[in-house]
């Protein structure tokens, strides 16, 4: 495990690749990077065959700062790519010719870090390809970071990545990113008024986050009084289909099936009393850590770093069934308590300037090697 201690002040030129503009985390990450003197430069809509080293030579890269792996080689959500005929064959080519570039970049930049934001691709697509791309990463990367002690366990473990190339750095909060509500009633504007307890999922939705399956256990535990809103958009028509399907009968949840401007975003936590997450597979979740910093209490698997960062009384299930249940006995003054807790957690365990200042470290530790 790396050790950070020491100066944070560094000039670095570091390459965020692949850099999503939509991506609130990168764009945080960023900025508080730049205040400390990096100068950040971006890799933007990585496909299969795209080229990161020609960024890091025209920009003249000192640190090339990898984050998903899988844009480079797969084709991520648009699912009807995968049924091309050769699609294997084309995702192989991409990954050998990424995996070139990860060789290269070594001999031109100063060094690799790489946050492991997911040990394989969310839709699962060729999973011993994405194993053994991520394994070469891990082997060539000079820092792996990851988000705590089990997220190390579970990286050490698949990607057989040597302890002393190892970093814990938490996701940061998005407290400067989003204002707090002040507007009209939450509740009429979204139409859930009238109702005792709200819950609320919100993020975009893809396969493995069990929307369908969500709408239908909460349809089985809940009571009239009880009503679950659905805001995000849909990855494909076909998992909007799935969602529309599911909640048609089911006169207390509501859905947004839509993108949710940053402005609109407070409007849907100020509505919520607690959050769901239902997820079937999770390694790191900037969903939860947004509605810490909003200040609401959740409910969400208990598997990749989620224990670690969910403070005492945040429902944390093996099985969602249970994990509804549990929530809907858990009081308004209690469930208020445990927001105001996971809003300071928020703002303390998952600091931005703690988490630049310690990246500036790794920075430097990475340099020195």
């Amino acid at each position: 495990m790396i050790s950070l201690n020491g100066s944070n002040s560094a000039d670095f030129r570091v390459l965020f690749t692949p850099f999503y503009d939509a991506n609130p985390y990168q764009e945080m990450y960023e900025s508080a990077l730049e205040d400390r003197g990096v100068s950040v430069f971006r890799h933007k809509d990585p496909i299969p065959f795209s080229l990161p080293i020609v960024a890091a030579v025209r920009n003249r890269i000192d640190i090339v700062h990898l984050h998903w792996i899988h844009p480079f080689f797969l084709f991520g959500s648009k699912r009807w790519l995968y049924k091309i005929p050769g699609s294997k064959i084309i995702s192989i080519a991409a990954a050998l010719i990424f995996l070139a570039q990860i060789l290269l970049l070594q001999l031109i930049c100063e060094q690799i870090v790489w946050t492991v934001h997911n040990l394989h691709n969310h839709e699962k697509r060729y999973l011993a390809l994405d194993h053994w791309v991520g394994t070469q990463v891990a082997s060539q990367a000079d820092v792996v970071q990851v988000w705590d002690k089990q997220t190390a366990k579970e990286v050490t473990e698949t990607y057989n990545v040597p302890q002393t190339k190892i970093v814990e750095l938490p996701h940061g909060n998005f407290d400067l990113k989003y204002d707090s509500y002040s507007g009209p009633d939450p509740r009429t504007e979204l139409g859930v008024d009238g109702y005792k307890q709200v819950y609320l999922f919100f993020g975009m939705i893809r396969p493995y986050k069990n929307i369908p399956t969500l709408i239908e256990t909460f349809q089985a535990i809940s009571s009239p009084s009880d009503s679950l809103l659905v805001a995000g958009n849909p990855m494909d028509e076909q998992i909007r289909t799935s969602v529309e399907d599911a909640a048609a009968n089911a006169d207390n949840v509501y859905t947004h099936l839509e993108y949710i401007p940053d402005p609109n975003v407070p409007m849907y936590f100020a509505a919520a009393d607690i959050c769901v997450f239902p997820y079937d597979d999770i390694f790191n979740s900037g969903s939860v850590i947004l509605a810490m910093t909003f200040g609401k209490p959740f409910v969400a698997p208990k598997k990749g770093a989620i224990p670690s960062i969910a403070p005492e009384g945040n429902i944390l299930y093996k099985d969602l069934n249970k994990g509804l249940k549990t929530a809907r006995k858990i009081s308004a003054d209690a469930l208020e308590s445990v927001g105001n807790v996971n809003r300071r957690a928020a703002l303390t365990d998952h600091s931005w300037d703690d988490i630049a200042d310690r990246t500036c470290q790794i920075y430097q530790i990475a340099n020195e090697h």
